[in-house]
């Protein structure tokens, strides 16, 4: 105090506060990023890739990383020991496969998982300072990607297959395995990345450039092939076809080495015989000879020849029967001996018991396959003659049809047309004139 009537005294000093941090922040993860707009830490995620089918020999690398947490406060009276621990994850059974050290943060895997059940993991880890029920904590997801093995592209068992169609299937109709038809050809690749109770997804490309066939449905990772346009054996006999596969379980997506099936057409019986042209052929499917009166009975008379578009696996292929369509009274003095594709026309009696004229007789040949049975009938002409009678002239061939080149030069010869006569059993033949240009 000062006594009355005197100047004040008076004096001064500064007092420093200090604000003790108190405990009221949570833990944060490192490292701690910041940018001008943000009070706090940037919010991060711990990310870590392993590979499928694989256990990783060590704690998993993370980045950022290593997976670190430290105090939110700073120069606190007592700073509590930071523990780690998973809360949750996708998928729910994450722990089977993950573990972390609660001191250090380590993460180890426990087992190996395969890419096409897990791609991923995403777990919530949280830090917490202490062990009392109200310790404060700080939460950040950990995400664990699985990346799959894909080393090796599809395969088939084998570079080339064989199957089988009868011709005339249905559009739809699968290409069998074997010729007896009893179970569709089954193509199948496989992805030497997978094992065996992996499921094996794969699309299949087929390249037939005839359109002919086209792939079925894919069931799983099989397929067939199967009709879609008209088969006939007669056009075309066998397939080549290219095939490959892409898988679609991994995102490489490889593509196989191209593989061959080779399709053969099985014959079936939809085509009748026919008999092949010859020296006694006069017209479409008709044929003609002339006889005298002196030949003895056994005797051949006209040989024709049979044969069939379709396959004929077994020795007897065709029936024959021979009938006389001219007038007769009593049996036909004609008769036909056959082997197998061949069939002669021979005199039962002495010709000289054969009134003279002309006969006409149809020819049947069938097949023998079932489930048809297709027949062609011709016509043969037979004229009987006396022993010293003398046929007129005729026309070697019945019908000529010749083309001539443009430019030609004038008096080429473009056909050669001759006459015959059967003068006592002599066949003479003789060059009636030629044709040419002018």
């Amino acid at each position: 105090d000062n006594p009355q009537g005197s100047s004040p005294n008076r004096n001064t000093t500064m007092i420093t506060v200090t604000v003790l941090d108190d405990n009221d922040f949570g833990p944060f993860f490192l490292p701690c990023m910041f940018d001008e707009s943000s009070v706090g830490c940037i919010d991060f995620n711990y990310v870590s890739n392993i590979t499928e089918k694989m256990v990783l020999d060590g704690p998993l690398v993370f980045g950022p990383g290593p997976i670190h947490a430290m105090d939110g406060d700073e120069n606190v009276t007592v700073s509590e020991q930071i523990f780690f621990n998973f809360t949750e994850g996708e998928p729910a059974n994450y722990a089977e496969y993950f573990e972390i050290d609660s001191i250090s943060g380590n993460v180890s895997q426990l087992k190996p998982v395969r890419h096409s059940e897990i791609p991923e993991f995403r777990i919530t880890l949280q830090a917490t300072e202490g062990i009392s029920p109200d310790a404060l904590y700080s939460t950040i997801d950990v995400i664990i990607s699985v990346k799959e093995i894909n080393n090796f592209e599809p395969e088939f068992a084998s570079t080339v297959f064989s199957g089988f169609i009868q011709e005339g299937a249905d559009a739809g109709t699968p290409v069998w395995d074997s010729p007896s038809m009893n179970s569709a050809l089954v193509l199948q690749a496989t992805d030497p990345d997978l094992e065996e109770d992996e499921v094996f997804r794969v699309s299949y490309m087929l390249n037939d450039p005839s359109g002919t066939f086209i792939l079925a449905a894919d069931t799983q990772s099989k397929t067939e092939i199967v009709v879609n346009g008209m088969i006939d054996r007669e056009m075309v006999e066998k397939y080549e076809l290219k095939m490959v596969a892409m898988e679609s379980s991994t995102s490489a997506q490889f593509v196989s080495e191209s593989v061959t099936v080779n399709i053969t057409v099985l014959d079936v019986n939809d085509n009748a015989p026919y008999f092949i042209q010859n020296k006694y052929s006069v017209g479409r499917n008709q044929y003609g000879t002339t006889i005298r009166q002196n030949l003895k009975a056994g005797t051949v008379i006209m040989e024709l020849q049979v044969a069939d578009v379709d396959t004929k696996p077994r020795i007897a292929d065709y029936t024959y029967i021979l009938r006389l369509l001219t007038p007769f009274s009593g049996t036909s003095p004609f008769a036909e001996m056959s082997m197998n594709s061949l069939v002669k026309i021979v005199l039962v009696e002495d010709a000289i018991e054969i009134p003279k004229g002309d006969y006409v007789l149809g020819l049947q040949a069938s097949d023998v396959d079932n489930p048809f049975l297709l027949s062609l009938e011709i016509t043969l002409g037979i004229k009987v003659i006396g022993e010293n009678d003398t046929e007129g002239p005729v026309f070697v061939q019945k019908e000529f049809t010749r083309y001539a080149s443009e430019g030609t030069q004038v008096g080429s010869v473009i056909a050669e047309i001759k006459i015959c006569v059967l003068v006592h059993s002599w066949l003479v033949t003789s060059v009636l004139g030629r044709a040419w240009t002018d």
